[in-house]
């Protein structure tokens, strides 16, 4: 449901194999307090499909779709970009698409 409109209906893992062609590179980070994390995210989003933040503890995680081959380059070039900022790296991890990947992928915004 989007803004009151149903926008797909199905089971969970029916709603997911409409992603599955991507997956989540979340990345748990420590940013400067000078550094605008609304700024990070628009810089991200020019090279990535999806990207969207989640305040955790004293950090921010990052999530970015990538596609299945292209995991490996896909996290060095988020790290590098991190790292460029000033932004102190705690954790990084790939993850299969959620219902959250299947939202933002249908409706073209982010739940968080």
């Amino acid at each position: 449901i989007n803004e009151g409109v149903i926008v797909a209906l199905d089971t969970v893992e029916g709603l997911k194999s409409k992603v599955a062609d991507l997956l989540a590179l979340e990345v748990l980070a420590r940013v400067p307090a000078n550094v605008s994390v609304d700024e990070l995210v628009k810089e991200l989003s020019s090279n990535f499909e999806t990207v969207s933040v989640k305040p955790e503890g004293d950090g921010v995680t990052f999530r970015v779709s990538v596609k299945p081959d292209e995991k490996e380059s896909a996290t060095a070039e988020v790290l590098r970009f991190l790292h460029s900022k000033g932004a102190d790296v705690r954790r990084v991890e790939i993850k299969g698409p959620t219902l959250e990947d299947v939202f933002v992928k249908l409706t073209g915004r982010s739940g968080f």
